[in-house]
């Protein structure tokens, strides 16, 4: 969605409000497409004394994997932005500063890139998950398989062996 600055300015109240839907279906984070259905964003720009203040929240649908035992998760990802956009900051811009050409930006490139900074690393299933055997790969959190996972750290193997003469 393209936000015009021009149109915060003329307005009587120097704020403008916004409601859309976002495709991020193509992006991709950590070898999968998280973002399978549409993005719903809605906020409002605003002009304080010649600096323009974007606040928003998205709402994301996101499908993904369990990173412990595999499992579809699917939960939505809500974020509450709070972002500065200036038409030249220089040199010295901070971190949360977005620098702007001309009287017009695309809220997609903010809102993709806050989304993918904002996401978590892992998600799983649920917080008590057992994982994967890892001698079988049975799924866990479904039953015990039988399997001895016991292992010994190579290094002690010759340890283990003097402590069972």
């Amino acid at each position: 969605m393209l936000l015009n600055l021009r149109d915060v300015l003329a307005s009587d109240q120097l704020a403008t409000d916004f409601d859309c839907v976002i495709d991020l279906s193509g992006e991709e984070l950590y070898g999968e497409r998280p973002f399978r259905q549409p993005v719903r964003v809605a906020g409002r720009l605003a002009d304080k004394a010649g600096v323009f203040r974007l606040t928003a929240r998205a709402e994301a649908p996101v499908e993904t994997r369990c990173a412990r035992c595999g499992v579809p998760v699917a939960y939505t990802k809500d974020l509450d932005l709070a972002l500065t956009i200036v038409r030249s900051a220089g040199q010295d811009a901070a971190e949360d500063v977005y620098e702007v050409e001309g009287d017009s930006f695309e809220l997609d490139e903010i809102i993709r890139e806050q989304l993918i900074l904002n996401m978590e690393t892992t998600v799983l299933c649920r917080e008590d998950c057992k994982g994967l055997c890892t001698k079988c790969g049975r799924n866990l959190n479904e039953g015990e398989c039988g399997c001895d996972r016991t292992e010994t750290d190579p290094r002690l193997a010759k340890l283990k062996q003097l402590l069972k003469e």
